[in-house]
């Protein structure tokens, strides 16, 4: 399945054991959002990055709809509030920024 989301952002998730991995947090609207299975191959076009997630799906991201949100934020936070409990952390890749 391919996606093409209207805001995004890159974020790394580091597990209790020390794990990382890069997923797409992907938005449409104000309500809808997906978080990819993580980043296995990234290709980068001049407008645009590519990213094919473990599970077989494709986030084609404009780099003009970067950036964060108030909706991205809430739900960030979310994710950081979740993974301190379970000993995790989360942080934003700036390296996709335009």
């Amino acid at each position: 399945m391919t996606y093409t989301p209207q805001g995004w952002i890159v974020v790394e998730i580091t597990s209790a054991a020390g794990e990382k991995i890069e997923k797409v947090l992907a938005t449409w609207g104000i309500s809808q959002w997906k978080l990819n299975s993580g980043n296995q191959y990234t290709e980068e076009f001049t407008d645009r990055w590519e990213f094919s997630g473990y599970s077989g799906s494709l986030y084609v991201c404009y780099k003009d709809c970067y950036g964060t949100s108030a909706f991205i934020e809430d739900i960030y936070d979310d994710f950081e509030r979740q993974l301190k409990l379970s000993g995790g952390s989360i942080k934003i890749m700036d390296t996709y920024s335009v």
